[in-house]
């Protein structure tokens, strides 16, 4: 079973299936503060803190998830309504875990538009 959106509840907010080794997660998207990739393995960073790996690349996840979510660097996706601050030059950024994440000088003008 691979990954998609689901639309569930009153408003259909959107969440993400994610099969990993345990089993399948329904995970609603303002859940997810960030995904991060290393290799062929995606693990995905859940507001509550948990995290969740699965086996299935970052650009298969981008293809799936809404707008909300921007590209920061070739192994980061930010959910950009859990952005807490960004640094003066765009290098870096603070969501509201406390994670900082780091933002490639390639994908800065993402951000620019958008604040």
């Amino acid at each position: 079973m691979g990954e998609y959106k689901l639309f569930e509840g009153r408003n259909r907010n959107q969440s993400l299936c994610v099969k990993v080794f345990e089993g399948i997660f329904i995970i609603p998207f303002d859940e997810i503060d960030y995904l991060t990739s290393q290799s062929n393995y995606t693990t995905i960073h859940k507001s509550d803190g948990t995290q969740l790996v699965a086996s299935k690349t970052l650009g298969s996840y981008e293809n799936i998830l809404d707008d909300r979510f921007i590209r920061i660097h070739s192994s980061t996706i930010v959910n950009y309504t859990k952005i807490k601050w960004i640094s003066n030059n765009m290098a870096s950024l603070r969501i509201n875990t406390g994670d900082v994440l780091q933002v490639a000088r390639a994908r800065k003008d993402v951000l620019g538009i958008l604040f």
